[in-house]
């Protein structure tokens, strides 16, 4: 009790926080409410990859091309060499963006495990909330799998949000190309951002964590 308690109190108190962003109250989020696909650009509509000279790669692996009609965090150029991935997180998206290193590694599908980060961000949706975590990997220099999860500069401001994201990249797995059968790429980022919706009512959310505790 005292714990659920508390998650209802922490982000009851960020809805006021002037240290985060929030969306405004009734403001549609049409980028935001559904897994479709975005629809192809026109050529009026095409941007630079954030990265020069790199191709970008969605959630399924496939390439796409940057553009005005991508949310805007993945349109952005990259300032940080390190930063491989973007990510999205609601309760309605699980999108990804690799911006750079696809000729050396890239990130194996897994929408069944995207789609549970998804349902697990869903039991935070209290307030209208945008927020943004870095964590930086290191892999192993002889298999390729993930060794080390660390914040890196930014930490979602909710705890147990901070903890989902770190949870979600510990089951990324990655293909790696080399003629040596070694990782070429060790050490990479991965920039998320958190969007929460207020569609749960505090009753919903205690209903939540008791079901979750049976």
């Amino acid at each position: 009790m005292v714990k659920i308690i508390q998650v209802i109190l922490s982000i009851a108190v960020l809805s006021f926080s002037i240290d985060c962003k929030t969306l405004p109250s009734g403001e549609p989020q049409s980028d935001l409410n559904s897994q479709n696909t975005i629809p192809n650009p026109t050529e009026d509509e095409i941007l630079p990859p954030p990265v020069d000279g790199e191709k970008v790669l969605d959630e399924n692996g496939e390439e796409i091309q940057n553009s005005k009609l991508q949310p805007v965090f993945f349109q952005l150029a990259s300032k940080d060499s390190l930063e491989y991935f973007r990510v999205i997180l609601s309760a309605n998206q699980y999108l990804v963006r690799q911006i750079r290193g696809s000729k050396f590694i890239r990130r194996i599908p897994d929408p069944g495990a995207d789609d549970l980060t998804r349902e697990e961000i869903h039991g935070y949706d209290l307030v209208n909330l945008e927020d943004e975590g870095i964590l930086y990997i290191t892999l192993n220099s002889n298999t390729g799998s993930i060794e080390v999860i660390n914040f890196d500069r930014r930490v979602p401001r909710i705890n147990d949000i901070a903890k989902i994201i770190q949870n979600d990249l510990t089951r990324w797995k990655f293909k790696h190309e080399s003629s040596e059968e070694k990782p070429i790429i060790t050490k990479l980022k991965v920039f998320y951002q958190i969007h929460l919706s207020k569609t749960l009512t505090r009753e919903e959310i205690k209903e939540k964590y008791f079901k979750k505790k049976k």
